[in-house]
């Protein structure tokens, strides 16, 4: 069986009919991807490494059903450990989740056996594990700290000054060179995978917004994310935040997008995970690459608004 990405690991775990197919792919998958070095016993993973091996590890839980989309960190953190445990408890293997992952949790893996049992009962589960959450689905997933929604002069100073003039509407005329010097058009390809794709996948965005935009697309393609995004609504547009008369919306600047648009309206609550139209699975993925999340907005919840927030080593990789 050919696999080559995460998304065929994760559709073929998902996919499989038998415990005897599941536990080849389980097995075929660990001893070509994680790395000689963790499979021989030369090296450890420890505690909140960012690693491919982690990454891979991730990728066979949730096709397993022990981890959800939203909590593919890449980063062994206390999800994860407690995911491995509960996994390698259908082995009757202890896993300390204090300790690093080591030789012994890497062979639950590469000689995995599936039980018919286990393949009848997996259910798909839900991403409400997080220890903030506190049994309240419309708090999911929590307000970052590291990150928030920059204001102007943030704006500015990070992506350049706008001298503009009101349009009609919402609509305003920029009247120096910022669109000629920092708005660039690029290709978004898994734009043509969404539920509703729109009939071109060239979008026009900020110079520095390109990359980290790129990365989180291909993020949420990877964690098999895309078929949660109904529809795509643009991203840089020329306007004031609506219902203002003089606030620049990070849209202007071009490093703010829209998706789910008719679930998600401007000053409602954001569908929870379990709704239609719900973009809560894709926010962790954002967050960790910069992009800060309408639905935390403290006054108008935008659910369906992303924008960048930062720009770093992290998301210029695309």
């Amino acid at each position: 069986m050919k696999l080559e990405t995460p998304r065929d690991i994760i559709d073929a775990l998902k996919n499989s009919k038998s415990s005897k197919e599941k536990s080849e792919i389980v097995q075929q998958v660990s001893k070509e991807f994680i790395s000689s070095d963790i499979r021989n016993g030369n090296s450890d993973i420890n505690f909140n490494e960012t690693t491919q091996d982690v990454k891979i590890i991730q990728i066979l839980l949730l096709g397993l059903g022990y981890l959800s989309p939203s909590q593919m960190s890449g980063q062994l953190d206390q999800t994860t450990m407690h995911a491995i445990k509960k996994f390698a408890s259908k082995s009757n293997i202890s896993v300390d989740v204090n300790k690093p992952i080591t030789k012994e949790v890497i062979n639950l893996f590469t000689t995995y056996q599936s039980s018919e049992l286990e393949l009848s009962t997996n259910i798909k589960k839900d991403s409400y594990t997080d220890p903030k959450y506190k049994g309240d689905k419309y708090n999911w997933p929590p307000k970052p700290t590291d990150i928030h929604s920059l204001n102007l002069v943030e704006k500015e100073n990070l992506f350049g000054k706008i001298v503009w003039v009101k349009a009609s509407g919402d609509y305003i005329t920029v009247q120096n060179n910022f669109v000629k010097e920092n708005i660039i058009t690029i290709d978004l390809p898994q734009l043509s995978k969404i539920q509703n794709p729109p009939k071109l996948t060239k979008i026009r965005c900020h110079r520095l917004a390109a990359k980290p935009i790129l990365a989180l697309w291909q993020e949420w393609e990877n964690l098999g994310l895309l078929s949660k995004i109904e529809n795509w609504a643009g991203c840089f547009v020329p306007r004031v935040i609506r219902g203002t008369q003089s606030t620049l919306s990070p849209h202007a600047f071009g490093i703010a997008f829209d998706i789910n648009t008719r679930s998600n309206g401007l000053g409602k609550m954001p569908p929870a995970i379990d709704e239609k139209g719900s973009v809560r699975e894709l926010v962790p993925a954002a967050l960790k690459l910069g992009f800060f999340w309408g639905g935390h907005f403290n006054r108008r919840k935008d659910g369906m608004h992303f924008e960048l927030s930062r720009v770093d080593s992290q998301n210029m990789i695309a």
